[in-house]
């Protein structure tokens, strides 16, 4: 398990700051799907599975909507929690991990007489590292997504990306197993 230092110590990094005091915590919900295939192997089918997943992230709040006609945005580095699980007939699978969001949060105003022509939302890319499996196999994803952000500060949004997991129980010729993800989820 050499990637239980990494996690610790990233796990470590995320305490309050001086800088950060004034972070909340977003708690995201999201539904997984996934198709997993091992990287060195062609003559196999991918297994899909589907899952759930819960994130928390430390953020800053969201940017308020400028004055009518204009807009604004700001790149924001924010650090993340996940735990989840994939599974499909045949088996299940947890997952435990950290990251970082490296995010452009952009807001528009369109006119005083059409507020709900206003949008704020975001864009982000995310590596992330993670514990999956029973055996505490190491892996890392990395995804890009966007969400909108509602009057009320509630989140929605997609994101997809590629993971690789090192397999230890797996010989050589099938390790590692790679992983097209999807979430959609719901962020408050």
């Amino acid at each position: 398990m050499r990637i239980a230092p990494i996690l610790v110590a990233l796990l470590s990094s995320l305490g309050p700051s001086v800088a950060h005091a004034d972070r909340s915590t977003v708690t995201w919900i999201s539904a997984t799907l996934s198709g997993n295939a091992f990287a060195n192997t062609t003559d196999q089918e991918a297994n899909f599975n589907g899952g759930a997943r819960l994130s928390l992230t430390f953020e800053d709040a969201p940017l308020a909507l400028p004055p009518p006609g204009m807009w604004d945005h700001e790149a924001r580095l924010i650090p993340e929690l996940f735990a989840g699980f994939y599974m499909n007939d045949i088996r299940a699978r947890s997952q435990l991990g950290a990251g970082v969001r490296l995010e452009m949060q952009f807001t528009r105003n369109q006119a005083p007489a059409h507020p709900w022509w206003s949008m704020r939302g975001a864009i982000y890319f995310a590596p992330r590292l993670k514990i999956s499996g029973p055996n505490g196999a190491g892996g890392a994803e990395f995804m890009i997504g966007e969400y909108l952000i509602s009057g009320s500060n509630r989140r929605i949004g997609w994101e997809g990306g590629l993971g690789i997991v090192k397999r230890p129980d797996l010989d050589s010729v099938q390790s590692p197993e790679l992983e097209a993800l999807v979430n959609v989820f719901v962020g408050f």
